[in-house]
């Protein structure tokens, strides 16, 4: 079935269907809206709650296979305390940014490492990335 690419919306040709497709803002904002929600502490299931929609929503949010309504994103931000522009990252040209290139905050940046601390699963490794981690933050504002 052909389609016409039109922006955001792919056309079929041949019926007249609109297939509203998710790209890569998409998944990183789900991804930027997942980080936020565990920094918070709260299930899938309770942040639906706070929404009142169905977690499936919320799955499919932090997953990208669901576009988020600006509507949607306006009531996300309210309940987590932040300004929408938050959950697409482009708020402040100084953060480091992550490979995908989308900027890092200090509670992102903990969150990566953390993510990556337990995967580690040798205890004597992962002592010695604590000694060296504790051991640069101490250099850290030295001249």
């Amino acid at each position: 079935m052909p389609f016409a690419d039109v922006g955001r919306l792919a056309i079929s040709g041949w019926n007249g269907i609109v297939v509203k497709s998710s790209n890569q803002i998409d998944k990183s904002l789900g991804g930027r809206l997942r980080d936020k929600r565990i920094l918070t502490g709260w299930s899938q299931e309770q942040l639906a709650e706070k929404l009142q929609i169905d977690p499936k929503d919320i799955n499919a949010y932090e997953k990208g296979v669901k576009r988020i309504t600006a509507d949607r994103l306006l009531r996300i931000s309210k309940i987590f305390g932040v300004k929408p522009v938050y959950f697409f990252g482009f708020d402040d040209d100084d953060r480091p940014t992550s490979q995908e290139g989308v900027r890092l905050t200090l509670p992102d940046q903990g969150l990566r490492l953390h993510r990556a601390f337990i995967g580690v699963k040798n205890p004597a490794l992962r002592e010695a990335i604590v000694s060296l981690v504790i051991e640069l933050a101490r250099n850290d504002n030295l001249p």
